[in-house]
Formats: structure tokens, sequence, C-alpha cells
């Protein structure tokens, strides 16, 4: 190679070199290890991500619930926030018990829902769902049914899920159910991860926790999500581990990553014990679960929140995992993560008065994440 041709190559390498350095870039090599074990893929990550908290962004796009507090847009209190395919945002006031619903510009559409017990109207509004024909379904566990409208706001019909002793609901794309039951015993807690076919049959376990004490407010528990691909995660927080089940309900993929328990301060048990005087007599645990909950992404990334402080008010880190279950980022929010779809972020904020608005931030990475 000529000097000239040298220059060149030397030149292309550094920036190269620079751009990665820019872009946070601290491993470029993934230290985790993938194995199978009885047809089930382990992926074993390292406390550390293959990039710093600089290679992500957010731009802010859209406020939600910044209106006077009698306005049609405001809210007393926000539970659930879910997107549909044409960008339409639904968020649940359990307070009014009503689901508002605005277009993809933050613009008010219609209020659906009232409280009552009769068709259409509602108890307690527990969780939300956007079914695969666009349906919008209201999960009440109050009346132990689910309601049904049209994106337009329509009542259609109301089904009886009496037969199943469910905390938390949702509906596969075959109508199977997928349900949190909840188990008392002796004060200890025992929560299963159960599925149920279409008529409520009983088809099998998919997680029992251990018995817990229920005054225990650092509770350790299973949280799960269906996503968008009908994969089921469940996360188990007493260990950092998200088990990974496919629409046959059979476990495919674990994730596992190692970490530092985060301990709690004597400061934060006093707190807590104001808020649940029933723990006084509890011996709380010196650490906090492994994680505090996560949402996962349309396009199959992970989002972890952890216990760890970062230095922003307020704000805790999350462990983000690309679709085959590596660490790949680690970033700090301020605010609940409730949705990540199409390249947008909401999250459930306070204004500055103090009431609930839901803000949509625009995502922007300097690192292409799938490949």
């Amino acid at each position: 190679m000529n000097p000239k041709m040298w220059n060149i190559f030397t030149l292309i390498s550094i920036s190269i070199l620079s751009f990665d350095v820019s872009c946070g870039r601290q491993n470029a090599v993934w230290q985790g290890k993938i194995e199978e074990k009885e047809g089930v893929v382990i992926v074993r990550n390292p406390k550390e991500p293959i990039y710093d908290e600089s290679v992500f962004s957010l731009e802010p796009e859209l406020s939600i619930g910044n209106q006077p507090a009698q306005s049609e847009s405001a809210f007393s209190e926000i539970g659930n926030v879910i997107v549909d395919r044409e960008g339409r945002i639904y968020v649940s006031d359990p307070k009014e018990v009503q689901i508002k619903v605005f277009d993809n510009n933050g613009a008010y559409l219609r209020t659906i829902g009232r409280r009552g017990q009769g068709p259409g109207e509602l108890e307690a509004v527990t969780g939300l769902q956007i079914m695969d024909n666009g349906e919008l379904a209201i999960f009440d566990m109050n009346t132990r049914r689910i309601t049904f409208y049209t994106p337009e706001g329509k009542f259609l019909r109301v089904l009886l899920t009496d037969k199943i002793p469910a905390t938390r609901l949702q509906l596969d794309a075959k109508r199977n159910f997928i349900a949190s039951t909840y188990l008392l015993e002796n004060l200890k807690a025992i929560t299963e991860i159960k599925i149920f076919g279409d008529n409520q049959n009983f088809l099998q376990v998919l997680d029992t926790s251990e018995p817990a004490n229920i005054f225990n407010p650092f509770l350790p528990y299973t949280d799960w999500r269906l996503a968008e691909n009908g994969n089921l995660y469940l996360g188990y927080n007493k260990n950092y581990e998200i088990a990974i089940f496919n629409s046959e309900w059979q476990l495919t993929k674990k994730i596992l990553k190692d970490y530092d328990p985060i301990k709690i301060s004597s400061e934060e048990k006093k707190e807590a014990l104001k808020k649940f005087p029933y723990s006084k007599d509890v011996k709380l645990p010196s650490f906090y679960p492994a994680f505090s909950g996560f949402v996962v992404d349309d396009q199959g990334l992970i989002y972890v929140k952890t216990w760890k402080k970062a230095k922003a008010a307020n704000a805790f880190y999350y462990d983000v995992f690309d679709p085959q279950g590596r660490y790949v980022a680690k970033i700090p929010l301020s605010w609940s993560l409730q949705v990540c779809k199409s390249g947008r972020t909401y999250m459930i904020e306070e204004n500055k008065e103090g009431f609930p608005i839901v803000k949509r931030y625009k995502t922007l990475w300097k690192v292409k994440l799938i490949q």
C-alpha cells in the first residue's frame, strides 16, 4: 500500500473509531453467552451493556392533559395507556371510571364508558387491550367481565369472566385467557400465571410464586406482558430473569442478567411503613427485587425498569435488551414508561400543577440495536 493510500485508510479508521466512541460504544462486542438446554435458549448477560446512555435520547412531540381541570382532555388519574395501529391513544382514568381517546396528534376524540353495572358501564378499569380486529377490550375485575367497543366508541358486547378468579386478564389471538390468580393462606400470598381456554376452561399453569408475606411492601412478584407478535414475556424479579413463551405456551427462551442488588435504605423503609402500617411487624428485606417492571415494544426490544437511580431527579435506569435477549443499553428515565411503538415513547408524567399527563416522544437511537 502506497503512503497516500495508507494515510487515507488511517483517517477512515480513526473516523470510524471516533464515531463509535461518540456513540457511547463501551463494549463493541457483547460479553454474554448463549446456550441451549432441552430446547430452551438461555441468554446470559453481563452486568454492563454494549452501549451507555449516550446512545439514547428523547425528542418531545406532544402532551395530553395539560388543559384546564374540567376540560375533556384532562385526567383525574391515569391507569393504563395503550396505542392502536392507527396511532390513536387510549388513556384510562380509574377515578372517573372511563377511557379517553385521542388521535395521533393528541386531539381529544371521545370518552368511552361510565360508572355503573349496565351494558357498556364500568365499575373499575383494570386493563385495556386492542384486539387484532381493532376492537377495544376493557377489563373490569370488580364485575369480572370484559366490555368490547369499536375504535369509534360504539358499545359491542360484554363477556363475563366469572369462571376465572383473576386479578389481571388479557386475551391472546385465539381468545384464550392469560390470567394472574391470587391465593391467600395464613397471610401468605401465592400468585400464579395461568392459561384458560376460550370457554374459560383451565389449560395450564405457566408460573407459581413462592409464598410471601402480603404485608411486605417490597414483595417480589412475576410481571408479564403479551407482545404484539403473540409471545408472552414473564419477568421474575426475585432473580433477574425474563422467560419467553410462544403462542402455543411453550417456553422458548430465558434471558438472565448479572446485577448488583440495590440496598433499601432505612429512610426508604420508614417511608414504606408510613404507607403500609401493617408491615411494622414484618422483617423487611435488605435489598430491592431485581427490577420493578418492564415493557416490550413492537420491535421486540425489552425495557426493564431497575431500582438503580440515575443522576436526574426521580430518574431510574432502564435496562434494554434486543430481540435476541442481549443486554444492549442502559437508559435513564424520570417518568413511568408505558408504551414504545412505531419509534415513539409514551410516558405518564405530571405537569407543573401536579396533574397527571401523557407525553409522547420521538425515540432516537444513535446505534442500530436490531440486526
